[in-house]
């Protein structure tokens, strides 16, 4: 096995893993990776951000529209977001769910972001993997005009802006950072001390509660922040199985109604921890959030806390 073999390969047969090499050259997966390693450092095939089994797919940058074979593998949600930036080419983010905006972001081998200037803010869309630049400009036109009547002027200046203006490549980072200046009121000491007293006292039952529940399931808390609401919780917790202790994130909610936007939340935070989510709830869920519950946020498990 050498690196000529090992291209000719994957010239040949697409994308491959390095048990894919071993089994058409043989050898050991640790030449196999260390080869197309090499190969990646040289430039001459490019790796995937996807992953089979714990591996990447390796790949010669033609053969791009192969590595719909990754598909089968991404969670449900990224799924669905592929096939909507499949069908339409370009979304804007900024009219993306939650949900939606992180599960994008988690498609880097086929959602390119792209940079656009409008009335001096930068806005970030997402172009389809393998759209033609030159046609780029035109979908995201089309993307803005087919808004509602205020983003017309956005379309005007879109046409007359440069293509300098358009930034659709990943490597390239943000144009502008936005810092956000923290202003505090003037409080009086006393007045201070009294508000910071009766959050405690919030956090602290709730967490008392929380930390009673899960202690007399033999759960085990790893770690735990508490939110500035002081009326909920983040928890990373061990649960004991027949297979042995599972990992969660847990998040614990001390609210009259939590809506969709609230399981929104917590299943995005879930999904960017890459964890199974537990949600314990004091109070009860609006009927919309029962149904989201039901029908687009089955991972999430929910408890009610008496």
């Amino acid at each position: 096995m050498n690196s000529s073999l090992v291209f000719n390969k994957i010239e040949r047969d697409g994308p491959c893993l390095p048990r894919d090499v071993v089994e058409s050259l043989g050898g050991t997966t640790f030449l196999a990776s260390a080869i197309l390693s090499d190969l990646v450092d040289s430039k001459k095939i490019k790796i995937s951000y996807g992953k089979i089994g714990g591996s990447p797919l390796y790949y010669i940058k033609s053969q791009k529209e192969k590595l719909e074979k990754l598909y089968s593998y991404l969670h449900e949600k990224e799924q669905q977001a592929y096939d909507l930036l499949r069908e339409k080419k370009v979304l804007r983010n900024s009219n993306l769910d939650p949900v939606m905006r992180t599960a994008i972001k988690e498609l880097k081998d086929f959602a390119i972001p792209v940079e656009v200037i409008l009335k001096d803010k930068t806005e970030l869309f997402w172009r389809w993997h393998l759209l033609e630049n030159d046609k780029i400009k035109d979908l995201i036109k089309q993307n803005i005009t087919s808004e509602q009547s205020p983003f017309n002027r956005e379309k005007q200046q879109i046409e007359n802006s440069s293509d300098s203006q358009l930034i659709p490549d990943r490597e390239k980072q943000q144009i502008e950072t936005t810092i956000r200046s923290e202003t505090e009121k003037k409080e009086t000491k006393s007045k201070k001390t009294r508000v910071q007293n009766i959050k405690k006292q919030v956090e602290n039952t709730l967490l008392s509660e929380a930390t009673n529940f899960l202690e007399g399931k033999k759960i085990q808390i790893m770690e735990q922040n508490t939110s500035k609401r002081n009326s909920e919780i983040d928890l990373i917790i061990k649960i004991p199985s027949s297979i042995g202790e599972l990992n969660y994130y847990c998040k614990v909610f001390c609210k009259k109604k939590c809506n969709e936007k609230d399981f929104s939340s917590v299943y995005v935070e879930g999904q960017s921890r890459k964890l199974p989510i537990l949600l314990l709830l004091k109070g009860s869920m609006t009927k919309k959030a029962k149904e989201m519950l039901e029908n687009d946020f089955q991972t999430i498990t929910v408890v009610h806390l008496p």
